[in-house]
């Protein structure tokens, strides 16, 4: 494959993934089920695990969590937070390790609060 080929299908990846992100921010969230701290919700063709906030948490946790739930279902974060599309369409949403939501961030405040936590995003 020559260089302006690949150029061709790399622009054309890019529109893809834009696509389809912009179809998931425009999608209704609908609530699938609860499992334990973690609820299960479909927006347009993405499933999503989005961590519950609970009125016992200490107060920056909650916080955390609910700029992490809101940067989920928006797949946009106040501190810039890079959206990926993987080759196999799974969306990746990575904060920067800074931001309250990032699980740098959080963890440390959930295993103070004795809450367990698991991260899907490695």
């Amino acid at each position: 494959m020559n260089g302006r080929k690949a150029r061709a299908l790399k622009a054309q990846k890019k529109a893809e993934d834009e696509r389809l992100i912009e179809s998931i921010r425009d999608a209704h969230p609908v609530l699938l089920r609860r499992d334990g701290e973690m609820e299960e919700w479909q927006k347009g063709p993405l499933t999503l695990w989005v961590p519950v906030v609970r009125d016992d948490y200490p107060p920056a946790l909650k916080v955390g969590l609910q700029l992490r739930r809101t940067s989920i279902f928006e797949l946009e974060c106040m501190c810039g937070a890079e959206v990926r599309v993987s080759a196999s369409r799974r969306i990746a949403l990575r904060h920067t390790v800074s931001c309250p939501a990032s699980g740098e961030a959080l963890e440390p405040l959930a295993q103070a609060a004795g809450i367990a936590t698991e991260r899907a995003d490695g």
